[in-house]
């Protein structure tokens, strides 16, 4: 139920849900490729995007334990700049 209202807060803001591990939900925005991505207007919505989801996820947690769940404990890690990846399995 509460990675159901992460999906939906992803979805409001246009980004990318890559996968859930376990209880790791990862989530992408996107940034722009030129040298000068740090000065890109793009860059400034992906960053405000990616902290009004972090915002919505505590809310999320927080409304969790409010209405009876357990209380949950949520770390938020968020990274800019260049990004490799690879596919794994």
């Amino acid at each position: 139920k509460l990675f159901s209202e992460f999906d939906k807060a992803v979805i409001k803001l246009s980004l990318f849900k890559i996968d859930t591990i376990g209880d790791a939900y990862i989530v992408a925005g996107w940034l722009p490729c030129e040298s000068d991505w740090f000065a890109q207007p793009m860059t400034r919505k992906a960053c405000q995007s990616m902290l009004s989801l972090s915002h919505m996820m505590l809310d999320a947690v927080s409304a969790h334990s409010l209405q009876g769940g357990p209380t949950l404990q949520c770390r938020i890690g968020i990274s800019v700049g260049i990004v490799a990846s690879g596919v794994l399995g």
